[in-house]
């Protein structure tokens, strides 16, 4: 197995060099080839079976979520949404299937491109490495989120199961038993795939819900008695300025809670244009639903806490870009990083991020130390670093959504298999955007980088091995 050590140490240039921020994935493939001392590309190779075809009732990349309906994705085998509805008691599967059913058909289609680029088992189903990896990537690239127990932070794919992530702690230890029993014995396929997010969203936003109902309590709101928008804004405020202070609402005095709410502005210098955002997006949802004005019931806010939670992460997500563009502008021309001494006048001239020690960079794998009494750090591993995640909770932190994110969605959308010939791989990056937001495309790629390829591919199918070679590990 390649060591957490190893690939904090020999990612962050591999992430840099290519569109202004991120070096296409798989090359680091040869580094760990490197490590390992044989042939990775031997190795997955033999691993990698050729892609199943897809269920009929699975997505496939670019599909319209209206294309796939319910009922085909509930009576795909052996229907495990509904045996996870039935394993938990009746008011909370009755809530779960009612979201979930509205939810699925758009989660499989944004889960589609990642599972095409996976490798399956003997089965031509997902074990428990891909299913991680794909349900990580899907929160991170569509809501920011970091679950606990999804995330590898260094380690392996395998190093743990997607049956063990934290927010399942939530329900009866009969759901943890259903999704363990088949993500441990066939394997999951698409349709299982999307129906484990979509409960693990369910409950990541069942947590939220929680926290408003402390925020209730603590202003002495009924949950049965409708309030004003005011009042219902208020409490939602309330409750992301104690989810922002990294504290569970529901566990704090009120005098804790009323303190830590007045002094919010000072613990994140930019909340006043979260309340701008909040208030801005329960406008728009009040005015959808021609109820702008009217008084508020709990269920109502509750929905609406959930919309906000979903479009909050990509939202502030631009803050993230922000502390780039920053630390960009002192780079090491072309290198990805920044000088350590720079980084730290940053600090000095008042950008409030720029205040880790030394100690904490090299731990998040952002500090280069290859020149001698020159350290430098790497742009991109500190900016998508848990340093620059904006809340925790019990079960996920709000992080940034690394750019890698967005091209490496573009690659699998392109490739759509867990194998390319090099001559492939070199089209797809041709094709990538130089940079977030820009309209260039990327320029060709090196001798060296090309050389790379053709070294992973030079197993007997001549075909570079998955995007996903960590799933070997």
């Amino acid at each position: 197995p390649v060591s957490g050590d190893f690939i904090r140490k020999h990612r962050p240039p591999t992430c840099f060099i290519l569109a202004g921020g991120c070096l296409v994935a798989f090359l680091s493939v040869e580094y760990i080839r490197q490590a390992s001392g044989e042939s990775m590309a031997t190795k997955l190779i033999a691993f990698l079976p050729l892609l199943a075809p897809m269920q009929a009732a699975g997505a496939r990349p670019g599909m319209d979520p209206d294309e796939i309906s319910v009922a085909a994705l509930t009576d795909a085998r052996g229907d495990l949404l509904e045996e996870l509805a039935t394993a938990m008691n009746s008011t909370e599967a009755a809530a779960f299937l009612q979201t979930s059913k509205a939810e699925l058909p758009n989660i499989q289609v944004q889960l589609a491109s990642i599972l095409a680029a996976l490798p399956r088992n003997s089965n031509g189903l997902l074990g428990p490495p891909a299913v991680r990896y794909a349900l990580h990537h899907f929160f991170v690239r569509t809501l920011g989120w970091r679950l606990k127990g999804l995330d590898p932070l260094g380690q392996s794919w395998n190093s743990s199961s997607p049956s063990t992530v934290a927010a399942l702690e939530r329900m009866p230890a009969g759901v943890r038993a259903v999704i363990k029993a088949r993500l441990d014995g066939q394997g999951f396929d698409e349709v299982d795939t999307a129906v484990l997010a979509s409960m693990l969203k369910y409950l990541i936003e069942s947590e939220s819900v929680d926290r408003l109902k402390a925020a209730y309590a603590m202003l002495a709101f009924g949950l049965d008695e409708p309030v004003t928008e005011a009042q219902a804004m208020l409490a939602m405020q309330m409750s992301m300025a104690i989810f922002i202070s990294g504290r569970d609402i529901r566990t704090m005095s009120k005098k804790n809670t009323i303190q830590v709410f007045a002094s919010i502005g000072k613990i994140y210098p930019n909340w006043n244009s979260t309340v701008d955002f909040l208030v801005k997006e329960f406008a728009e949802e009040r005015n959808k639903s021609h109820a702008r004005g009217r008084d508020i019931k709990f269920t109502e806010a509750s929905r609406m806490t959930r919309i906000l939670g979903q479009r909050f992460g990509p939202w502030q997500d631009k803050e993230c870009r922000t502390l780039k563009t920053v630390l960009a502008g002192s780079e090491i021309p072309g290198t990805g990083r920044v000088r350590l001494a720079d980084f730290y006048h940053a600090s000095l001239n008042g950008k409030w991020e720029f205040s880790e020690s030394t100690d904490y960079l090299r731990q998040l794998g952002a500090l280069d130390e290859t020149v001698p009494n020159d350290p430098a750090v790497f742009i991109p591993n500190y900016v998508d670093s848990y340093s620059n995640c904006l809340a925790a909770s019990q079960y996920n932190d709000l992080c940034c959504i690394g750019e890698c994110e967005g091209l490496m969605a573009a690659l699998e959308r392109i490739l759509a298999s867990p194998t390319a010939s090099p001559s492939a791989v070199e089209e797809a990056v041709r094709t990538l955007p130089a940079a977030s937001g820009s309209t260039n495309v990327m320029p060709p790629i090196g001798a060296v980088q090309r050389q790379r390829l053709n070294a992973i591919a030079s197993g007997t199918w001549r075909r570079c091995p998955s995007l996903r070679p960590a799933l070997r590990a």
